[in-house]
């Protein structure tokens, strides 16, 4: 009987000698691979064919409007703002914190869209966030978002900040298309803030 397939007290033994458990280990590894045993000409049973979305080499104009670390925002959100009532609701949380809540800056909804980043949270004030472009997909149907977390590469003041920033985006030309609930998407990227400055 081999000493694997004994056992005591109710409970098996799995191993009772390093060199059986290993010779078990490459006997399961040989036999789970697929090529032992298929013909060479046997066609793969799955599709590499990827649904992509070209993006114009020229992106869409951004401009920001407004940037800071304390923003009263904690969970942190991802939003573009199509008309005046939600960007004075997002204006407002954002600035909940304060004694006076500023004017936002004026936005003409008819021709721009408000993108707002805020990231939550962050342990230090040594984060900040920056839009980095926006680029329309070839038919017009799809607008990626890109931006970038900045993290701290060394100290940092230690005081619990909610970094932000809102930029306007051209409603016009491909962008106009781009504007529905699933055609806006965000691509997130981290850079390590240098210590030297």
């Amino acid at each position: 009987m081999l000493d694997a397939q004994l056992q005591r007290d109710g409970r098996w033994i799995l191993v009772q000698r390093p060199a059986v458990f290993a010779v078990a280990l490459l006997l399961v590894a040989i036999g789970g691979c697929d090529s032992v045993g298929s013909d060479a000409d046997d066609s793969p049973n799955y599709t590499t064919e990827v649904a992509t979305q070209t993006l114009k080499a020229d992106g869409v104009d951004l401009d920001q409007i407004d940037k800071g670390q304390y923003g009263n925002i904690v969970d942190g959100t991802r939003a573009v703002l199509r008309n005046q009532t939600e960007y004075e609701e997002l204006w407002a949380d954002l600035h909940a914190d304060k004694s006076t809540v500023p004017a936002p800056p004026s936005v003409d909804f008819g021709s721009k869209v408000v993108v707002a980043i805020v990231l939550g949270e962050r342990p230090n004030g040594g984060y900040s966030v920056e839009i980095d472009g926006a680029q329309v997909s070839e038919d017009g149907d799809q607008t990626r978002i890109q931006f970038t977390e900045k993290v701290p590469g060394c100290a940092a003041t230690q005081v619990l900040t909610s970094p932000y920033v809102l930029a306007t985006m051209d409603r016009g030309g491909a962008a106009a298309a781009a504007i529905g609930d699933d055609a806006i998407t965000f691509e997130h990227s981290e850079q390590t803030r240098s210590c030297t400055n």
